[in-house]
């Protein structure tokens, strides 16, 4: 970041101002318009940069109706108002309109942006205090050269006493950002090199504008108006089997009391329901019912669906997509707090890292209820804040929760609880390729054949399903092998949930795994099968057998490893240890279990190694093998 600043007297005389000022803060008052370029050389990443720059600042200001009040425009070719300086008098209604701000993208005509901040802005109609001698102040925001003149606009803001900042990024020129300013440029022009760079100024931006007002002293009498409580709030409900009829009516005693203590209405708080298990299930929008009394004669009719699994995932992704929308009655792009209250008996079934992002990215609120089953780790990575979660023994107790959570909501709805931007420094790959062995010889009967099928669908559930994150095979296996689908074949969950589930025992003799193990090598494990071993994304493959090899397996095991797959045994009644341990990457890879029925209780253990294992590094050299525990294998010739 370059400003020019050598401390001129006149930005002296400013800061003892401002000092003084501060003795008497009701006398600081400012109309300050930002006029931020959105054309398309910025981009959406850069566009994010600006938001949160936006937020920074403002967040800094004393916000009210005889304070400081903020206009917003974006320009490209033609200028747009977000809204006017007599639009919000609530910081917290401002910081929303710009979180959920969209990129307009175009060309860039700064002058012309110019001209209509005049008309449009700055006038009596629109909230402009220019009579009652509050300073005007101006921001600009570029990243180019204008496509037209800026020297007439910024002449005759100029004129009008209008105090003219000027931030140029990348390559914006300066002979341009120093014409738009005001005087001395060492204070009111800034040039940054990246987006990045943004954060860097705002202190520095939010003093100088301080100063800049404390020049042209308003008296007024301060009047912070408390933005109306307003709110979209979903409750997200476990219907599942495990919750039962009786504690589903605790559930819905609950919400009844917890709706029953707030404003509703289409202008005030708006209350949706969805139900969920296996898939969620819609029992009311936010737009369905306008009065109390209809949203609480909905939720009393409301039983529970059933269902075995609990896809939180699932859910979560279903209300983004299909309740947090402006056809569903969503008021997210009027600034409106967007929340959920999650209620669940337990663990969820399926991958939550998707929905914690689709969560923290959309600055939605997030409520937490757990049962005694529930995943206190779950709770933490979906939840807003701690004090937004509880986890309770019985679901009879659940009507005490009201008090912790009914002042939260009512303070989000006032907007007294703001949200943080949600800034993603780095996200950790979660790309892996997975192809199940699974044994289908005569020792595995139909039965067994739906105990591993529940095994790899829990297992697979647990992930995000596609070509830019999880890829999944499954091989079936006795005297020959058959290969059920490719890694590429299924590039949803959507679809791949519905192939393991039509698995079928294919039959056989022998237990040949040896042969099995040379078959996903040769024919899975490379790229022309949708294998990322190129791009070094980790290579899994899990094997579930029921007994010892009928062939030999040490050598397809040995080009496993160096070829960096990481094979995991899963065995039931398997009775040799030996083997397993031969064929898996490494010993701690090695699962056993006495049945099929409690083959249901590993899936825990092998999601954990999947998630968090990356390659191995394999070097070669010459004949022993020594596997450490580190991943890393070392081939002695």
């Amino acid at each position: 970041m370059a400003k020019l600043r050598a401390v001129p007297l006149l930005a002296l005389f400013s800061l003892i101002c401002y000092i003084r000022a501060q003795q008497d803060d009701r006398t600081i008052a400012a109309d300050i318009v930002f006029l931020v370029d959105a054309s398309w050389s910025i981009g959406q990443d850069n566009f994010q940069y600006v938001r949160e720059f936006l937020f920074r600042v403002i967040k800094a200001f004393a916000i009210g109706e005889n304070r400081f009040r903020f206009g917003l425009v974006q320009f490209t070719e033609t200028p747009r108002s977000e809204f006017h300086l007599n639009t919000y008098f609530a910081k917290q209604d401002i910081l929303f309109h710009i979180w959920n701000m969209s990129y307009k993208g175009g060309g860039t005509k700064t002058g012309l942006a110019l001209e209509y901040v005049i008309k449009e802005q700055l006038t009596k109609a629109n909230g402009s205090r220019a009579e009652q001698g509050v300073p005007q102040i101006i921001i600009v925001l570029t990243d180019g050269r204008s496509q037209d003149d800026v020297i007439s606009a910024s002449a005759s803001l100029k004129s009008a006493h209008v105090i003219m900042f000027a931030i140029g990024v990348q390559q914006a020129v300066e002979w341009e950002l120093m014409e738009i300013a005001s005087a001395p440029y060492e204070r009111f022009v800034y040039r940054l090199d990246d987006f990045a760079a943004l954060e860097g100024i705002v202190n520095d931006l939010v003093t100088s504008v301080h100063m800049a007002a404390a020049q042209l002293l308003s008296d007024g009498i301060i009047k912070d108006t408390t933005a109306q409580e307003s709110a979209d709030l979903i409750f997200l409900i476990d219907g599942s089997a495990s919750v039962g009829s009786v504690n589903f009516q605790y559930i819905r005693d609950f919400i009844v009391n917890f709706i029953d203590s707030l404003e509703i209405g289409p202008d005030r708080i708006q209350i949706g329901v969805v139900q969920f298990s296996d898939e969620p299930k819609t029992e009311f929008y936010l737009n369905t019912y306008s009065t109390k009394i209809e949203v609480l004669d909905a939720v009393k009719r409301l039983q529970p669906k059933g269902g075995d699994d609990i896809n939180t995932g699932e859910a979560v992704q279903y209300i983004v997509d299909n309740h947090l929308i402006e056809s569903a009655g969503s008021r997210a792009t009027e600034g409106v707090p967007q929340a959920v209250v999650i209620i669940t008996s337990r663990e969820s079934s399926d991958d939550i890292n998707q929905a914690e992002l689709l969560l923290k990215q959309g600055s939605i609120y997030t409520f937490y209820i757990g049962g005694r089953d529930a995943d206190q780790n779950e709770l933490a990575q979906l939840s807003t804040d701690a004090s937004f979660t509880a986890l309770i023994s019985e679901f009879r107790d659940i009507g005490q929760l009201q008090q912790q959570f009914l002042p939260l909501v009512s303070a989000m709805a006032r907007r007294e609880i703001i949200l943080e931007p949600l800034v993603l420094s780095e996200v950790p790959d979660r790309r892996r390729d997975i192809v199940f062995l699974m044994d289908g010889s005569r020792g595995v009967k139909p039965g067994s054949l739906l105990k591993m099928r529940e095994f790899i669908l829990k297992v697979v559930n647990k992930f995000t399903i596609g070509p830019n994150a999880v890829q999944v095979a499954v091989v079936q296996y006795s005297d020959t092998q058959t290969t059920e689908f490719y890694l590429t074949t299924h590039d949803s969950k959507n679809k791949l949930i519905p192939a393991v589930k039509k698995l079928r025992l294919r039959g056989g003799n022998e237990r040949n795994t040896g042969a099995a193990l040379e078959y996903v090598l040769r024919e899975h494990f490379t790229a022309s099968r949708g294998s990322r071993k190129e791009q070094n994304i980790p290579q899994f493959l899990v094997l579930i057998t029921s007994g010892r090899s009928a062939d030999d397996y040490r050598i397809p095991a040995l080009e496993l490893k160096i070829a960096g797959i990481m094979a995991f045994s899963v065995s039931v009644g398997h009775p040799d240890p030996i083997e397993l341990q031969e064929i898996a990457f490494a010993p701690y890879l090695v699962f056993q279990t006495p049945s099929f029925q409690s083959l249901l209780q590993i899936p825990k253990n092998v999601i954990a190694k999947l998630s968090t294992l990356g390659p191995p590094i394999v070097i070669t050299e010459e004949p022993t093998i020594t596997i450490t525990q580190g991943s890393s294998i070392r081939t002695h010739r």
